[in-house]
């Protein structure tokens, strides 16, 4: 049982300077984010009865990664940042957005670290000044993460109600403030790869 009038969000933006879709391909790759997120350790996709049937529809159609993870639920193992130690919860891909230069997708969990709660990631396009460099006459981006939780009621009567907040925004701001400089830096990363690689062609 959790208690919505004590849920809260938390947000960080950070600027990532790499083409659109990169950013977006590497948001959507949930199978690796292992590569991309320090913290992650593994991410499964969970097998359920309709899987056998989504995926033979995958398979004989031209829908694109986003129609195929619309209701896909995902196992992930992370490293608490506190504790450094692993811990397990399932997510589910709940919403997406898709505009030219605005898009979005959110992960709902019903059970992680005493909460309940989801993540929006959002990407927006950033009109660059370019200066004559081929490795910034690329469009930057935006990504904005949007965490909101609810904490279970045993949390809340154990820990007191701002003590138990207050430890759930702190595990929060850590925790994005990590994954947004991940995400950054691998996609900056892949970005230089691909214009090294197409000028030395």
């Amino acid at each position: 049982m959790f208690i919505e009038r004590f849920g809260f969000s938390s947000s960080k933006k950070v600027t990532i300077n790499a083409p659109f879709d990169l950013v977006w391909e590497a948001i959507l790759n949930i199978e690796h984010y292992p590569s991309v997120y320090s913290s992650c350790c593994s991410a499964k996709r969970i097998e359920d009865k309709y899987s056998g049937h989504r995926r033979r529809q995958t398979e004989t159609s031209d829908d694109s990664l986003e129609i195929q993870l619309m209701n896909s639920k995902w196992e992930i193992v992370r490293v608490s940042t506190l504790e450094n130690q692993q811990y397990k919860f399932s997510v589910a891909v709940t919403q997406m957005s898709l505009n030219e230069n605005k898009r979005s997708i959110t992960l709902s969990t019903s059970k992680v670290l005493g909460a309940t709660g989801s993540l929006k990631l959002v990407l927006e396009r950033k009109d660059n000044e370019t200066d004559g460099n081929a490795e910034s006459n690329w469009q930057s981006c935006e990504v904005t993460a949007i965490l909101s939780l609810i904490p279970y009621k045993i949390f809340v009567e154990l820990l007191g109600i701002m003590c138990c907040i207050c430890l759930l925004k702190w595990r929060a701001k850590m925790a994005m403030d990590c994954d947004l400089e991940d995400l950054k830096q691998a996609c900056e990363v892949r970005a230089k790869q691909r214009v090294r690689a197409s000028t030395s062609n």
